[in-house]
């Protein structure tokens, strides 16, 4: 009878913390949201879309099977099924920080697709879409860098709706001043790269010949907004480097 109880007491914590969003993979983000300056009465929630053909791999293990997937084309934080979030707190533990979730290998499993993206050009926005900016995360050495800033993988998002700006870290913020001057500004329709932002040598130079057939899906147009009495578009063209390619 005492076994009973125990097994029936560990089932349901699994159910309630089944619930908790941390055990839903936000504590293992790669791309955490620090969200400042909204009102008592303001939510705000990110979305995630791909501008490009996106690549996974279901393991770091050999052989290299990258493949092309389509299950990875949009994400959002919090989740659609999820209410909207609101400032991040100061002093707020770092495991209590949500984002966005690679989803490229070894134990990493999304089962509900809440927060996910793989090897691809993404564009990050808010919701309304007021202030985005574009990353590119086609290296296949991304999740085995070298000389990096803060975690191989992880950075750090910052929206201040007071702005309406994006801003960017390397590094776990400081949490205690999640207001301090540390943080990079990022333009509206700026193109990041993840190697740049880690630092990876040459910059500029991603590897992705372990992608298959990414020559033939390497050119990706994205718009950028153009500043002044009218707006405009630019198209800005995106390719990468020919695999295997040497001159």
């Amino acid at each position: 009878m005492q076994k009973a109880t125990i097994i029936l007491i560990f089932i349901i914590t699994l159910s309630l913390n089944g619930q908790n969003n941390n055990l839903l993979g936000w504590n293992f983000s790669e791309i955490f949201i620090i969200t400042r300056g909204l009102t008592f009465s303001q939510t705000i929630r990110y979305k995630m879309e791909s501008k490009s053909i996106v690549w996974t791999k279901p393991d770091s293990n050999p052989p290299s099977n990258y493949s092309i997937t389509d299950t990875l084309n949009q994400a959002y934080y919090p989740p659609l099924w999820q209410s909207e979030t609101w400032n991040t707190i100061e002093n707020t533990s770092i495991f209590g920080v949500g984002g966005f979730n690679f989803i490229g290998g070894d134990n990493q499993v999304d089962p509900y697709a809440m927060d996910s993206y793989g090897y691809g050009i993404y564009k990050v926005s808010i919701f309304d879409e007021t202030a985005y900016f574009y990353i590119d995360y086609r290296d296949n050495r991304y999740r085995n860098y070298n000389y990096f800033e803060g975690h191989p993988q992880d950075i750090w998002i910052r929206y201040n709706i007071l702005q309406n700006q994006f801003f960017y870290r390397n590094s776990s913020p400081d949490m205690e001043n999640l207001d301090s001057t540390d943080w990079v500004g990022i333009n509206k329709g700026d193109y990041l790269t993840i190697w740049n932002l880690k630092n990876q040598v040459p910059l500029n130079s991603p590897q992705t010949g372990l992608f298959p057939d990414f020559w033939k899906n390497s050119l990706v147009a994205i718009p950028s907004e153009g500043s002044g009495s009218n707006l405009f578009y630019i198209p800005h063209l995106v390719w990468g480097p020919k695999p295997n390619y040497s001159a």
